[in-house]
């Protein structure tokens, strides 16, 4: 199980495991649209006009993104950053409740979650800047932070392996390696560095089809669509429990 925060977190960060030839199943979390619809920053940004028009258009990208492949892809209603002012116990329940539910089924399974790179700027009002290009850009993406502490609280009684992974543009913020640290530490794990080698063009080829946000999300240093910007590798870290941990 992959769970991805956003649209298009699953091929940014994890082509790896998408070009797996066995299937997987991909969760994004928050793939909801406002009811009624409105015009977040994000979609001000990207020159959509509302939520209407955001929320379809990234939903194609996302198909065009995986075409070839044969995982299953779901979807979760919840709302992201842009339209939101805070997190609920109902959005942290129904995250946890997708997790188990998979887990059920796969009690031996992996789940991937996010890793938490990008630099540390937890406080949910201070991300509105986080294209200030200062000294921390780009930021932890809090609604990464939230998949991952709900994601890893609801395996911690299971007998699944976790898995987190790094995440583009993020890394470029900050490497993963100290959160994926601690963020294992605190479930009673210890986490195992894994470096894949990806195919950079095929990966840059999936990027493009996320034509409204490659512009608005790639580094200084060039598109996340083009082969030579991307890094040669994707870091994993698998959570494997300490032996003085109980399950």
């Amino acid at each position: 199980m992959l769970v991805s925060p956003h649209v298009d977190d699953a091929v940014l960060s994890c082509t790896a495991l998408v070009e797996r030839a066995e299937p997987i199943e991909i969760v994004t979390v928050f793939a909801g649209a406002p009811d009624p619809p409105r015009q977040g920053w994000w979609d001000a940004d990207c020159g959509f006009s509302s939520s209407a028009e955001s929320v379809r258009a990234r939903r194609r990208e996302e198909e065009a993104a995986f075409a070839g492949t044969s995982h299953e892809r779901s979807y979760l209603d919840l709302l992201e950053l842009q339209y939101v002012d805070g997190r609920t116990d109902a959005e942290r329940a129904a995250i946890a409740a997708a997790i188990r539910d998979w887990v059920s089924e796969h009690p031996t399974g992996t789940v991937a979650l996010p890793a938490g790179a990008g630099c540390s700027q937890r406080r949910m009002a201070r991300w509105r800047r986080r294209l200030a290009r200062d000294s921390c850009s780009p930021p932890q993406h809090p609604d990464h932070l939230l998949v991952r502490d709900v994601g890893l609280t609801a395996l911690r009684p299971a007998d699944a392996t976790p898995l987190l992974y790094e995440e583009v543009p993020y890394l470029w913020g900050a490497r993963a390696e100290p959160e994926a640290g601690r963020a294992a530490a605190r479930g009673g794990w210890r986490a195992e560095a894994l470096e894949v080698n990806v195919d950079r063009r095929l990966k840059a080829e999936r990027i493009a089809a996320y034509a409204s946000q490659v512009p608005h999300i790639s580094p200084d240093h060039g598109r996340l669509d083009e082969e030579s910007t991307l890094p040669v590798h994707e870091r994993y870290w698998r959570l494997v429990r300490n032996s003085s941990t109980s399950a």
